[in-house]
C-alpha cells in the first residue's frame, strides 16, 4: 500500500515538473515593452482586400493592444513581437526577419503598396525589427500600411 502512495504521489510530481517545464511562463525577465498590433487602416476602406480577408479584420482594428512584454538585454524588436504573438496564440508568418503576415493578413493583401511597418516609440525605425534594439519602457507599434507612400 505504501509503494502505491508513494508512486503515486512520485507520478504527480514528476507531473508537475513537466508540465512547469513545458509552459515556457517561468522564465523572467529584465525589461519590458508595450506591443501593439495594428490593421486599423483597412478599416477605413475595407474594399482593398477581400470578402474572406476582411472578417479576419479586427472589429477595432487590433490584433494586440498594449500588451506589456518581457525581454532581455539586447534582444531585438523581432523577437519581442514574435514573443508576443506566440504568447497571444496569433500567427505569424515571416520570411527571416521580413513580416509576410499577421492574424492572416499578409503584404499585397491589399494592394501592390501594402504590408507590414513598424514605429518604436513613435518613430520608424533606421534598420530592420530585427536589428532594432529596445530600451526598457519602450512602445513597438507594428501597423499594416494599405499604401506605403500614404500611410506613412
Amino acid at each position: 500500500m505504501k509503494k502505491r502512495i508513494f508512486a503515486a504521489m512520485l507520478a504527480v510530481l514528476m507531473l508537475a515538473v513537466a508540465l512547469t517545464a513545458c509552459s515556457g511562463k517561468g522564465e523572467s525577465y529584465t525589461y519590458s515593452a508595450k506591443v501593439t498590433v495594428s490593421c486599423e487602416s483597412i478599416l477605413e476602406d475595407m474594399s482593398v482586400i477581400s470578402e474572406e480577408k476582411q472578417a479576419l479584420v479586427p472589429t477595432d482594428g487590433y490584433f494586440l493592444k498594449d500588451v506589456t512584454v518581457g525581454f532581455n538585454e539586447g534582444e531585438s524588436a523581432f523577437t519581442v513581437l514574435e514573443r508576443a504573438l506566440k504568447d497571444n496564440k496569433l500567427h505569424f508568418e515571416h520570411d527571416s526577419a521580413y513580416i509576410k503576415g499577421i492574424g492572416n493578413i499578409y503584404t499585397f493583401d491589399a494592394g501592390d503598396m501594402s504590408g507590414w511597418l513598424f514605429k518604436v516609440n513613435g518613430e520608424y525605425g533606421d534598420v530592420g525589427l530585427d536589428q532594432t534594439v529596445l530600451s526598457d519602457g519602450d512602445e513597438l507599434l507594428v501597423f499594416y500600411a494599405c499604401d506605403f507612400m500614404t500611410d506613412m
